[in-house]
């Protein structure tokens, strides 16, 4: 759940994958399993789906 904590709290592909032991192929195929699960296709709904449900410290403010 920590990769769709950080969608959901705006944060990129390429910020995710930064982070140690995680690759940009890891979090592609995990973010394309959340997607089908949720039962949505682009990254903002899933984002906005998954927003009410994360702590205030963890979304980021634009």
């Amino acid at each position: 759940m920590t990769g769709s904590r950080r969608v959901a709290g705006g944060r990129r592909n390429g910020e995710i994958a930064a982070l140690p032991g995680i690759r940009a192929g890891t979090v592609k195929r995990h973010l394309e399993n959340v997607y089908r699960k949720l039962g949505v296709s682009r990254r903002r709904a899933a984002a906005m789906l998954l927003a009410p449900l994360m702590p205030r410290g963890d979304r980021r403010d634009h």
